[in-house]
C-alpha cells in the first residue's frame, strides 16, 4: 500500500464522532409551646414557581474540544515522513461544532487529502488570528454563510487555531452587537483550514439562530424603545433601571417552546423584543444588547441555579459590579425585585457563576453587598423555630418575636423536589404560618427576615436552616436537626434500623452525629446519622468499631493481624508493657511476631505470640 493510500486510509480512521453527554441547555420534634406573642396566619401552598430550567452534567466542553484536537492533531502530524508521494496534495482538517445555548454538545474531527489546484489562496490575508479579530466580527454581524481568511503560519499555533478563532468570534469590544452577544447566536460551526505556502487558510461556515433581516429588526426596535425612554442624560443606574424594568414589564417566558429544542428562537434577543417571550437566554442577551447601547459597561453571564442552567447578568455602576437576572424578576412590581443590582454575597448563593466567566472575577470589583445599601445596617437574628403537628394534616411552624428588632416581615421558601430547588411562596409580617399538608409529600421549608435599613433599602437577614415535614411518618428535619416520626407522631427515640442502617435517637427525640456512648459503650455516627463498623480514623486517629457499631478497646484482631486498642479507643503504637511481657506495634499499627526488628539501634527478636524476648 502506498504512503497516498496509507494516509486516505488514516483519514477514515481519525473521525472522531465525539458526543459529549450534556442533555439540553435551557435557559430549571417533638412540639413545644407557642410563644404568646407569636401571631398566626395561614397560608396556602402554592406550586408557582421561577420558570423551570433543565439541567445539564456540568463538563467544561472547551477544554474537552482542545484535548480532542490536540490528540487529532498529534495523529495527523509526521515530521520525518512527505505527507504524500504526490506533493500536490494538501492535508484539509475539518471540525464541526453543534451548539447548544452557546456551548458546542458534539464535534466530528475529520482529515482529507485535495489537490493543491483546488485550494485557492484567500483575499482576506492577516499576520495574526487577532488581527483577523476585526474581519471575522463583521462578516459574522453580516450573517455570512461563508467566512475565508487566512494568517500567516509563523505567528500561529496549529493545535490552537480553531480556539483562537472562537476567542476572536466572542472578544469583548464593548460593541453592543460583538463580544457576548455572540456567545449565543450559532446553531452549528463547520471549520477547515490547510496550510499552503506558509499560511494557513481558514473556512467558516456558521448556521445562525437569526437572520441578517432578523438582527435589523432588531436593532431598529432597539433604537425605537431606547429612544421612548429618553436615557440621554442619565445616570448608569437610571438607564440600567429604565431597561430592567422595560424588560420585566414587557418580556414574558417562553412556556410554548420551553421543551422544543428545533425552535432555536427562544435563545435570542430577537424573541425577546419582536416575539416578546423568550427562554432567559434572550432574556439576558437582551438586556447586554440594550445597557451596553445605552453606554452601560454590561456583561453576559450563565451557570447553575438549583433549577439547572442558567442565564443573567452584570454591570459596573460607580466601579462595582452588581447582578442582575430579568428572567426571574419578570412580571414583578420594581418595589418586589429579589435579582436586582445584587451583590456578591446574596446572589451568589442562588446563581453559580460558570468557570468560563472566572475571569470576570480579575477584571471587576464585586461588591459584597446589593447595589445602594447602608453598608453600617445589621438585621437583627428572629426568634427560635418551633413546628407543631396538628389535626387533619396540618402544621404550625411558628417562631418567637424579638422585643425591639428591627425586622419587618419573613419571606417563606418552600420546596417539594428536595432541598436544592426552593421557591418563595409567602411574605409575613406576623411570626407564624400555617399548612395543610398532603401527608404522603415531603416538604421542605425555609424562613428568611427582612428589613429596611438607613437608606430605605430592603434588606434581608440569614437564611434558617432547612425544615423537613413529612406528616405520614419518617425523616423529618427543623432547626435543630433531624428526628424520625412513627406513622401514630410520635417520635423514635434510642435505637432504630431504618433502611437497613442503625441509627441512634436522643431522648428529645434528635439524631446522633458524631461521637455517643450508650449503655457505658462507645459508638461514632456519620454525619448522616449512620452508625459506622469497621476502621475509621477521627481527628488523625485509628480507631476499630466492631460488628455492633461499639469501639473496640483492649485487644482485637483484625483480618488476621493482633492490635491494642487504648483507654480512649485509639490503636497503639510503639512499645506495650502488658502483663509483665512486652510488645512492639508498627506504623501500621499491627503487633510484630516472628521476626527481629531494629528499633532505636538495637535488634529485638519477637516470639509467635508477639512477645519480646530480650527487651
Amino acid at each position: 500500500m502506498d504512503k497516498y493510500m496509507k494516509k486516505k486510509l488514516i483519514s477514515l480512521l481519525i473521525v472522531l464522532g465525539t458526543v459529549l453527554n450534556s442533555g439540553f441547555l435551557v435557559f430549571a420534634d417533638e412540639a413545644e409551646e407557642q410563644d404568646p406573642e407569636v401571631e398566626i396566619e395561614e397560608v396556602e401552598i402554592i406550586d408557582e414557581e421561577d420558570p423551570e430550567e433543565i439541567t445539564y452534567e456540568d463538563i467544561d466542553y472547551e477544554e474537552v474540544i482542545a484535548e480532542e484536537l490536540e490528540e487529532a492533531f498529534e495523529l495527523c502530524e509526521d515530521e520525518d515522513e512527505p505527507v504524500t508521494e504526490d506533493e500536490d496534495l494538501l492535508e484539509v482538517f475539518s471540525f464541526t461544532e453543534d451548539f447548544e445555548d452557546g456551548y458546542p454538545v458534539a464535534e466530528d474531527i475529520t482529515v482529507e487529502y485535495v489537490d493543491e489546484s483546488e485550494v485557492l489562496p484567500s483575499n482576506n490575508a492577516f499576520s495574526t488570528m487577532e488581527e483577523a479579530g476585526d474581519y471575522i466580527r463583521q462578516c459574522i454581524k453580516n450573517r455570512d454563510a461563508e467566512i475565508i481568511f487566512s494568517v500567516d503560519a509563523a505567528n500561529q499555533v496549529k493545535k490552537t487555531l480553531f480556539t483562537d478563532a472562537s476567542y476572536e468570534i466572542t472578544r469583548f469590544t464593548g460593541a453592543p452587537d460583538e463580544g457576548d452577544y455572540n456567545i449565543l447566536i450559532f446553531i452549528k460551526r463547520d471549520w477547515s483550514y490547510v496550510q499552503m505556502d506558509g499560511r494557513y487558510e481558514v473556512t467558516l461556515k456558521p448556521t445562525y439562530k437569526t437572520t441578517l433581516e432578523q438582527e435589523n429588526a432588531l436593532a431598529a426596535e432597539i433604537d425605537n424603545v431606547l429612544s421612548d425612554l429618553d436615557l440621554d442624560g442619565k445616570s448608569d443606574y437610571e438607564k440600567v433601571c429604565a431597561i430592567f424594568d422595560y424588560i420585566c414589564d414587557n418580556i414574558t417566558y417562553d412556556y410554548t417552546h420551553l421543551d422544543d429544542e428545533t425552535y432555536k428562537l427562544k435563545y435570542t434577543a430577537y424573541a425577546a423584543l419582536i416575539n416578546k417571550t423568550a427562554v432567559c437566554g434572550g432574556y439576558a442577551q437582551l438586556f447586554y444588547r440594550m445597557a451596553a447601547q445605552a453606554g452601560v459597561n454590561v456583561r453576559y453571564c450563565d451557570g447553575q441555579t438549583s433549577r439547572g442552567f442558567h442565564a443573567w447578568n452584570l454591570v459596573i455602576l460607580d466601579g462595582k459590579a452588581y447582578y442582575l437576572d430579568s428572567t426571574w424578576d419578570a412580571g414583578k412590581d420594581h418595589s418586589a425585585y429579589r435579582y436586582f443590582l445584587k451583590g456578591k454575597t446574596e446572589f451568589e448563593q442562588s446563581h453559580i457563576l460558570d468557570e468560563d466567566y472566572s475571569e470576570y472575577y480579575d477584571l471587576y470589583d464585586f461588591s459584597e453587598l446589593d447595589y445602594g445599601l447602608d453598608p453600617d445596617f445589621v438585621l437583627d437574628q428572629m426568634g427560635t423555630i418551633n413546628v407543631q403537628y396538628l389535626d387533619d394534616n396540618k402544621v404550625r411552624i411558628s417562631w418567637g418575636k424579638v422585643t425591639g428588632s428591627n425586622i419587618e416581615g419573613y419571606d417563606i421558601y418552600i420546596s417539594k423536589n428536595g432541598e436544592e430547588s426552593y421557591h418563595l411562596n409567602t411574605t409575613l409580617t406576623s411570626t407564624g404560618v400555617s399548612y395543610q399538608l398532603d401527608p404522603d409529600k415531603t416538604y421542605y421549608f425555609k424562613i428568611q427576615p427582612y428589613g429596611t435599613d438607613g437608606n430605605g433599602k430592603r434588606r434581608t437577614g440569614e437564611m434558617s436552616t432547612s425544615i423537613m415535614i413529612h406528616l405520614g411518618g419518617g425523616w423529618q428535619k427543623d432547626t435543630k436537626g433531624f428526628w424520625y416520626r412513627n406513622a401514630d407522631g410520635t417520635y423514635v427515640k434510642g435505637w432504630k434500623k431504618i433502611d437497613g442502617k442503625w441509627y441512634f435517637f436522643k431522648t428529645n427525640g434528635y439524631m446522633t452525629t458524631k461521637w455517643q456512648q450508650v449503655s457505658g459503650k462507645w459508638y461514632y455516627f456519620d454525619d448522616k446519622g449512620v452508625m459506622f463498623t469497621g476502621w475509621k480514623n477521627i481527628n488523625d486517629k485509628w480507631y476499630w468499631f466492631e460488628a455492633s457499631g461499639r469501639m473496640s478497646v483492649g485487644w482485637r484482631q483484625v483480618s488476621g493481624k493482633w492490635y491494642y486498642f487504648n483507654a480512649d479507643g485509639d490503636m497503639r503504637y510503639g512499645w506495650l508493657k502488658y502483663k509483665g511481657s512486652w510488645y512492639y506495634f508498627g506504623s501500621k499499627g499491627y503487633m510484630l511476631a516472628n521476626t527481629s526488628v531494629t528499633i532505636d539501634g538495637k535488634t529485638y527478636h519477637f516470639d509467635s505470640s508477639g512477645i519480646c524476648t530480650d527487651p
